[in-house]
């Protein structure tokens, strides 16, 4: 043990070998040790499988989805559908207490609707 001690000499970036290797001079040569550890049995493996983030990739997905039909919808409803749908909306937000939701989700529809772009809409159906 005390022999291989004195063969390495630590240095800043790992291990200096005071021996030469492959008949190479000693005084540039540097030994990496590799800290890893060895191959256990299948229970000690790690796995790359996340199921909560795959459940929240998918509900992103699901929401774009729904988001992107409802643009397309706005876009395409008169003014009066859409006042009577949002009517409705309220109606129904006031009675399960979900108001603020609600009135949101009005505003949202009448500012897409106002501001919304409809050249984009088409080219993206088309």
């Amino acid at each position: 043990m005390d022999a291989d001690k004195a063969k390495f000499q630590p240095t800043g970036k790992g291990l200096k070998m005071n021996t030469p290797i492959d008949n190479h001079p000693a005084e540039n040569q540097l030994v990496v040790i590799d800290h890893t550890q060895p191959e256990g049995n299948e229970n000690m493996k790690q796995t790359t499988h996340n199921p909560v983030l795959d459940f929240v990739k998918n509900l992103a997905d699901a929401m774009a989805y729904v988001g992107q039909q409802a643009h397309d919808w706005i876009m395409q409803a008169s003014w009066k559908k859409i006042l009577l749908v949002s009517l409705l909306t309220l109606m129904t937000g006031g009675l399960i207490h979900l108001s603020s939701l609600a009135k949101g989700l009005v505003f949202v529809s009448v500012i897409v609707k106002l501001f919304g772009n409809k050249e984009e809409q088409t080219l993206t159906t088309h």
